[in-house]
């Protein structure tokens, strides 16, 4: 009976520990943004080239997302995230011991490698151990362990950071990432245990070169507007998240770096609770299309309304609750994930949710260079002005502006005007 149980159980043991890696996904690409100030001080470098080190870890992850779904697709899910986790680790070991600028870029580099295979890690245990219900709801608990981890970053250990100061923060990250390092050994011998639900292999696809399915994917119209309606919808999340929001809100709202901090992770709390929430509700391929339009929609209206306003015009508790509903519309990208896998091959899941992922890194590589120069073009001497941010910030407007189109765009089943060529094609 108590083998029985741990059988049961396996599945969702192994979904909890790869949600935990999704929590440090986040907390290892949001750590460094804590510690802007002071590296913006001691190494003496300017916002372009602070930009630059934060899309070191984009270009990482950019780079390694289809060999990354690849081999999660071949290999087992925990033997590959268990060494990613190790990699990331050594990233951040690296980060917080680095004292030039070309060392913090490697560590950067290196906590992009590792945290590439995450999200397809999830999404790829989440195909083949549960069922295509079960898929939709887990879809939404992969959004709120991502923003539960920035959100986290920003007001735990943006707390720790100012109390215990950066030696003891840092220290207690990395043994977070040691835990679930440690914990990963035991999914790796016990995973082979687990049952597939999914059909891993189909016969007709089995025969297929994996070069031609890749291709397939990769030039499959709705794949592509998913990547870019990805990227451009979720890349002002994280990178407003990150590090400028946190000087924005310091600089022109007038909130402490404290404030700031707690202000901003209600951002990513208002995007938890959209994925949980919204996910149950999603159960068509129609709905979910226009939920990506709409979610998107809103959520660019209101941040225009937070950024445009007069400065001074929100107290704190206002950009609190614009940030939540705000980041509760976002949430309803996530829904582009359960898209790609209802329009692609089962057997190759994490190929596409790893393609479909590349928007991020994607636009995110190009964003974070671009928002430092155009804000060191109209800042004053070494004063950030509001006019800097209203430059810069125009940049997600146009990205969430492309979103919409892209999600508007995509062609479903469901579509009365999709013609039955296109349906036999979506089949296929």
């Amino acid at each position: 009976m108590a083998k029985v149980m741990r059988a049961i159980n396996l599945p969702s043991l192994l979904m909890v520990w790869l949600t935990a890696f999704l929590f440090l996904k986040y907390v290892i690409q949001f750590v460094p943004g804590i510690f802007s100030a002071e590296l913006l001080a001691t190494l003496h470098h300017s916002a372009s080239e602070f930009g630059f080190l934060g899309a070191a870890y984009f270009y990482a992850y950019l780079l390694l997302q289809v060999p990354a779904g690849i081999l999660v697709d071949k290999y087992p899910v925990s033997r590959i995230a268990t060494c990613s986790l190790i990699i990331c680790l050594l990233g951040l070991i690296l980060f917080f011991t680095a004292h030039t600028f070309l060392l913090l870029v490697i560590a950067r580099v290196m906590m992009g490698t590792g945290a590439a295979f995450a999200s397809v890690s999830y999404m790829r245990a989440a195909a083949i151990h549960f069922d295509a219900a079960s898929f939709a709801r887990l879809s939404g608990f992969f959004g709120s362990a991502c923003m539960g981890g920035a959100g986290t970053t920003l007001l735990l250990f943006g707390w720790f950071h100012q109390a215990l100061g950066a030696e003891t923060t840092s220290t207690i990250v990395i043994g977070l990432v040691v835990a679930v390092v440690l914990i990963g050994f035991y999914f790796v011998k016990a995973e082979p245990q687990i049952p597939r639900v999914a059909d891993d292999a189909p016969k007709e696809e089995s025969s297929e070169p994996l070069h031609k399915r890749l291709l397939q994917i990769i030039t499959d119209r709705n794949n592509i507007l998913l990547t870019i309606y990805n990227g451009a919808a979720f890349a002002p999340l994280v990178i407003f998240g990150n590090l400028w929001g946190t000087h924005y809100l310091m600089n022109i709202q007038g909130l402490t770096e404290g404030q700031a901090g707690v202000t901003l992770s209600f951002l990513f709390y208002g995007f938890v609770t959209g994925g949980i929430v919204l996910g149950r509700f999603a159960k068509t391929s129609v709905v979910q299309r226009q939920m990506m339009l709409g979610g998107t929609l809103f959520a660019m209206t209101v941040f225009a309304f937070i950024v445009y306003m007069p400065a001074g015009i929100f107290n704190q508790w206002a950009l609190v609750g614009l940030l939540f509903i705000m980041g509760f519309g976002l949430s309803a990208l996530l829904m582009s994930y359960a898209l790609a896998k209802t329009l692609n091959p089962p057997a190759m899941v994490a190929t596409v949710i790893a393609i479909v992922n590349m928007g991020d890194p994607i636009f995110g590589s190009l964003t974070d260079p671009l928002i430092g120069f155009i804000i060191d073009h109209y800042k004053i001497g070494n004063h950030f002005t509001q006019t800097a941010y209203h430059m810069s910030f125009l940049v997600f407007m146009v990205y969430w502006a492309i979103a919409c189109a892209c999600a508007g765009m995509i062609r479903l089943s469901d579509d009365p005007d999709v013609s039955s060529d296109e349906l036999e094609a979506q089949a296929v």
